[in-house]
């Protein structure tokens, strides 16, 4: 529909543009009166596409259906998921949802572990998510096929992506090893969405305060 009235708005003005080289009056306010009533549609159809997405967000069968797309991917393979979240803004749990999934297919792609973990919290002042393998990570082939044992596995375009959508968000993505595994470590701030003071009584302090930055300074795996 979008691109339906575009194109109206365009020939609207292409028309008013002619009728006013023709010095025809009552055709250029015929024009410029269709050409409001489009913007005026335009602007509605924008509004409530906005509003759907924002009331028709259900952030928990959002988290729950990205976690459940990959558990049980194969009969040795589990996700388990705690989430203390009960609602975010549209955009974070879009964002959130698909790093869930960029970060499980990484661990399904890139890792032997058998299992991973999905954990979000709410804070008071940001929203948290962690996506966490316990390793070990599929070394790379050399050229006859036989897996190196040097140096850190292959970092692909899933971490670019993460990072990318994250920052889109106002947040920030940390990926890399940790405890063996590999980690995925998101937070996004509460400040830009105006979240309700009264929805966030968590208080403990977030875990990221407490990781140092030794322990994701190194990047590889995706």
């Amino acid at each position: 529909m979008g691109h339906l009235l575009t194109r109206a708005i365009m020939q609207a003005q292409a028309g008013r543009a002619v009728a006013e080289a023709t010095d025809d009056e009552v055709a250029a306010r015929g024009f410029t009166t269709l050409g409001e009533t489009l913007d005026d549609a335009m602007t509605m159809v924008r509004r409530s596409v906005h509003d759907l997405e924002d009331d028709g967000t259900d952030f928990a069968a959002q988290i729950e259906a990205a976690v459940a797309s990959f558990d049980g991917i194969s009969p040795d393979f589990s996700v388990s998921l705690a989430n203390d979240v009960d609602t975010a803004p549209a955009p974070v749990s879009r964002c959130f949802a698909t790093v869930i999934r960029e970060a499980l297919a990484n661990v399904a792609h890139h890792s032997e572990a058998h299992e991973a973990s999905v954990t979000l919290r709410d804070f008071p002042t940001l929203w948290q998510l962690v996506v966490q393998d316990p390793g070990p990570a599929i070394r790379a082939r050399d050229a006859r096929g036989r897996r190196r044992t040097d140096g850190e596995p292959p970092r692909g375009m899933g971490l670019t992506d993460i990072e990318s959508r994250v920052r889109s968000i106002g947040g920030t993505a940390l990926c890399g090893p940790y405890d063996g595994g590999w980690r995925v470590f998101v937070s996004v701030p509460k400040q830009r969405w105006h979240a309700s003071p009264g929805s966030c009584a968590k208080t403990d302090q977030p875990a990221f305060m407490k990781t140092t930055a030794g322990t994701l300074g190194n990047r590889g795996k995706l």
